[in-house]
Formats: structure tokens, sequence, C-alpha cells
């Protein structure tokens, strides 16, 4: 994993649960196993995060996308938790935009146009699941 991975990775795994304040919300790379050894549908605990890992070339832009993904209990409370880590992003990337910096490089990381989405049923096999869509804009100072 280099520097600018690194950071990233620190930066989707430092959201928390509002609700387990001292938890940290999960975070990985790319998709998560849908599928054990014997086929079987599995999943990460709920709350988790996903998100893209791209590079950006020096000086140029790339799109970054992450999913915040919750299992409501009922369908009431809908996207409350999921709201709350939305708004923890928010205010970790503001409307002017965060500079990540790391050993070797920045980048600065801010909102495309259509910041927040929510894709109606995420899962065609769970109704309760809950996924929003982040899409951020990264512009890229890596030495």
């Amino acid at each position: 994993m280099n520097n600018l991975e690194a950071a990233l990775t620190a930066f989707w795994g430092s959201f928390t649960n509002p609700e387990k304040p001292s938890v940290k919300i999960p975070a990985y790379t790319g998709h998560v196993a849908e599928h054990d050894d014997m086929g079987r549908r599995v999943r990460p605990a709920f709350p988790y995060i996903t998100y893209e890992l791209t590079r950006p070339a020096y000086g140029g832009g790339t799109a970054m996308r992450a999913s915040v993904w919750d299992r409501r209990e009922a369908a009431t409370g809908f996207r409350g938790l999921t709201n709350n880590i939305l708004e923890q992003i928010a205010q970790r990337v503001p409307e002017g935009g965060l500079l990540l910096s790391f050993d070797g490089g920045s980048v600065w990381i801010r909102r495309a146009l259509n910041f927040t989405q929510y894709p109606a049923k995420p899962d065609p096999d769970d109704p309760l699941i809950v996924r929003a869509l982040v899409s951020l804009e990264m512009q890229g100072y890596v030495f």
C-alpha cells in the first residue's frame, strides 16, 4: 500500500457510529466479498463504507465514489444512521474541499455536483438495506 492509499484508507475509516462514538465505521476498498467459499451470501456487519481507490495523475483530476451501507431494523427510521454518517463526511469535506496531505504529496478532495444520492433498492434480495452514494472529485499532487 502506497502513502496515498494509506491516507485514503485512514480517511474513509475515520468515521464513527453515533450510537457508539468510540466505534469506527469499517471501510473497505472496492467491493466487499458477497459470497463465502460455500457460495452463501455474506456481508460484513452493518454499517460499513466501501470506496474506490483511485490515483490521480500529478495535477490531474479523477472521480472518487464511496458507498455508505446500513441495514435498517424496520420500515421506520429509514436512513437515520446513514444520514448521520453522511453529515460527518460533509463536515470533513466542506464546500471548498479538503486538502489531504501525506508523506509524498497531497490530494484536494471536493464534493462533486451530485454529492449524495440514494439508489432505489440497492439490494433486490433485502429491502431493508440502505445505500448512500457519495461522489467526490480528487485533484492529485502526488510526488
